[in-house]
């Protein structure tokens, strides 16, 4: 995942198997394009898992969430913001096998509305 993001970014584990990518001086289209890069290295690495049977090779499915804060925004609240954002998504396409992108949405007057760019390759 590190090698998908810029320099200053910083990767940090959240707990279990969620991540929290953080994008400094990053604005509202930012986050879709780091997602994409995200997840095309974490879909394309194959992982092997042995067991008694033998091994075999299982592709990793990742779902992500984003959300971009300006003056004002709470760490915590975007926080909450990307991980509903990545349920959403995990939940429209489960068991659909597809990989989608999806841009940023701005209103006239509003912040970005939190969008998810989510790989689910078999």
């Amino acid at each position: 995942m590190r090698g998908a993001c810029r320099p200053r970014d910083q990767v940090a584990r959240l707990g279990g198997d969620e991540l929290l990518v953080i994008l400094p001086g990053a604005g509202p289209d930012d986050g879709p394009r780091v997602l994409v890069r995200i997840a095309d290295a974490v879909s394309g690495l194959p992982i092997a898992l042995s067991g008694p049977g033998g091994t075999t090779l299982a592709t990793p499915r990742v779902s992500l969430g984003w959300a971009w804060g300006g003056a004002g925004s709470s760490f915590g609240g975007l926080v909450e913001t990307a991980d509903a954002a990545m349920y959403a998504e995990k939940g429209r396409r489960r068991g659909t096998g597809e990989w989608a992108h999806a841009a940023p949405s701005t209103a006239a007057g509003s912040a970005p509305t939190p969008r998810c760019a989510d790989s689910a390759r078999r």
